[in-house]
């Protein structure tokens, strides 16, 4: 981005900028610069369409405006217009202005010392605590954004051992401080500057980012999404890569997942988030007033329109727009479509006129658009260019262990909104986690809510919400029944064993399977098992090459490691408890892409129950195998 150099300062040039000492100017130089011979309104520099920037002079004033490059100094009048080179300076009378088409790159610096082992491990043990709190941070930052502002101020004061302000942006600013650094953390659009208004050095600006990059994963990035699971974990970790991103996303996933709820917080991530947000429901609107309200209209288009029309994507400008529903736009719309995210530009109805926009498309979808385009009811280029990053919303079936967090949380809500204390007893969370919730996270918020509606009592008891949920789905007593035969029973009703406490009967299962068929998926598994294989499990049998994967895909054969494991014996490093665990108690983000040697699992820390800290490390580690 072009800028200009004033003593010592940059003002980066996006628009029409005009320089002088007025109050009004776009570029207000300091009162002192009368006496060096600056007008009010003294010079204008403006871009043309070639984005060449162009210097032209306002002042009446003979003998006040210089131009100085490689070609010598030339004095300018008034009315005169030139093109700026790189490196060109101006004079506005004996105050230097100089023109720079580009910022300058900071080359890295090279590495000089790596730190001593304990420095590391207490920084470790550090984030770890920190790490333990997070959500209490992220509820703090979210409910008190100018008491997170000053603790953020103090740890970056200690950083550079500078005095600093931060500002938090709420609103769209027309330019940024050239001396400021301004960057998205903990949900916030912030602003930091030095309280002497100097320009932050090259090694301070890197430095500080650095610090704020290690800080931004402390906080939630997604407070209202919640669940301590694995596909919630990999969730946020997909919604923090795609925040930085310009690409189009596609969230799909069953109806009442959170898709909403992701593309929010995507937005909240990211630089656009201090822009507008807008949802646009494609299924409940036909074609024509479809394409009015995406792309507005002008008066007199059609009957009716009586005034111009903004459409959604000119409204969201400089955000982000969320299609939910993706699947049931009008076919004429989705090829107007086409020239939106290729261009970037669309027609208003009854115009034609082009306009720019700057909009990021989130889109959403409950269907299978591949079925869609090979039914020739999605257009298929359409389909490629939405689909820039895909996020899968899980569906609460598959990830039960969040389900009593999730109903806790609702309880605590409706009980508040309608004036009640009352609360779960333990069987009734059980028999909530066993329940498939077809309408996932919405049906079971819905339930919550007239379950505390209905109930008399200061509990909610198993026979209150068995009795509830068989009004609401009959065929929920033949889920809780177990009295019908297996080959009847849906994939999800079967209990999920946790693999490393049950590490035999995985092995037993698996190698009686393999003795009679070649292949294996992970809905075909359940039946004969007698228990639901998730994919995260699945991912781990896999690394541990307990299966391999097929040519096809979906499909598994029999691994050449199976049976094989490692038996850890772990003893903590403060408190000296100890514990016995295998592989398969490693967690997935710890594993690395490339196989485990024994070597690696020495290093791994695992939490201690006692300290609650991950200070449990692997004293001994034996090989077996079934």
């Amino acid at each position: 981005m072009p800028y200009l150099m004033i003593e010592n300062t940059k003002y980066f040039l996006y628009k029409r900028t005009l320089v002088g000492r007025s109050p009004g100017c776009d570029l207000v130089l300091p009162e002192e610069s009368k006496k060096k011979g600056v007008s009010r309104e003294h010079i204008e520099i403006f871009p043309d369409e070639k984005n060449r920037w162009h210097v032209q002079v306002l002042t009446n004033q003979e003998g006040t405006t210089y131009l100085v490059n490689a070609q010598g100094k030339q004095a300018l009048k008034h009315a005169d217009c030139l093109i700026l080179q790189d490196s060109d300076d101006l004079y506005l009378g004996m105050f230097p202005l100089t023109f720079r088409e580009q910022e300058e790159r900071i080359n890295a610096c090279e590495p000089t010392e790596i730190p001593a082992a304990h420095l590391i491990e207490a920084f470790v043990e550090k984030v770890q605590d920190i790490w333990a709190y997070k959500e209490r941070i992220s509820s703090f930052c979210y409910s008190n954004p100018q008491e997170m502002a000053k603790k953020l101020q103090e740890i970056l004061e200690k950083s550079i051992s500078e005095p600093l302000e931060i500002f938090i942006k709420k609103d769209r600013t027309k330019a940024k401080i050239a001396y400021s650094l301004e960057t998205v953390i903990w949900g916030a659009r912030v602003e930091i500057i030095k309280q002497n208004r100097k320009n932050f050095q090259p090694g301070e600006r890197l430095f500080l980012e650095t610090i704020l990059e290690c800080l931004r994963p402390l906080v939630d990035c997604v407070p209202d999404m919640i669940g301590e699971s694995m596909a919630i974990q990999e969730i946020k970790k997909i919604i923090r890569q795609a925040a930085v991103s310009h690409l189009c996303i596609m969230i799909t996933g069953e109806t009442g997942t959170g898709k909403e709820l992701i593309a929010r917080a995507i937005h909240n991530n990211s630089k656009r988030s201090m822009e507008p947000f807008y949802a646009f429901n494609c299924a409940c609107f036909n074609e024509s007033l479809a394409g009015s309200e995406l792309f507005g209209h002008a008066k007199g288009a059609f009957t009716g329109a009586d005034q111009p029309k903004e459409g959604l994507f000119e409204a969201a400008d400089g955000g982000t727009l969320f299609l939910d529903e993706i699947g049931d736009m009008p076919f004429a719309i989705q090829a107007k479509m086409l020239r939106v995210l290729d261009n970037q530009e669309i027609i208003r109805i009854g115009e034609n006129v082009p306009r720019s926009i700057d909009v990021r498309v989130v889109s959403a979808t409950n269907k299978d658009l591949r079925t869609l385009v090979q039914h020739g009811k999605f257009r298929e280029d359409l389909y490629y260019r939405i689909k820039g990053i895909e996020i899968t919303a899980p569906p609460l079936r598959e990830r039960k262990e969040d389900i009593p967090l999730l109903a806790q949380r609702f309880l605590q809500q409706e009980a508040r909104n309608q004036e009640k204390s009352i609360s779960f007893a333990p069987d009734a969370l059980a028999m909530l986690e066993q329940y498939p919730w077809p309408g996932n996270v919405r049906e079971l918020k819905h339930t919550i809510a007239a379950l505390v509606a209905q109930c008399q009592e200061k509990e909610i008891t198993n026979t209150n919400l068995e009795r509830f949920l068989e009004i609401q789905q009959p065929s929920v007593k033949q889920t809780f029944s177990s009295c019908h035969s297996k080959e009847n029973v849906p994939e999800e009703d079967f209990p999920s064993l946790d693999i490393s406490t049950n590490l035999e009967k995985y092995y037993q299962s698996l190698e009686t399977f393999f003795q009679k068929q070649k292949t294996l998926t992970r809905s075909e598994c359940t039946v004969p098992f007698g228990f639901k294989v998730t994919r995260w499990q699945i991912r781990k049998l896999l690394y541990w090459n307990w299966l391999r994967k097929s040519t096809k895909e979906g499909y598994y054969h029999r691994g050449e490691e199976l049976g094989k494991y490692y038996c850890l014996g772990l003893q903590c490093k403060i408190c000296l408890k100890t514990n016995q665990v295998n592989n398969f108690d490693i967690p997935l983000e710890v594993l690395s892409e490339n196989p485990m040697t024994i070597e690696d699992i020495y290093a791994i820390p695992f939490q201690c129950h006692t300290c609650k800290k991950k200070t449990m490390y692997t004293k001994t580690c034996q090989e077996k195998q079934f």
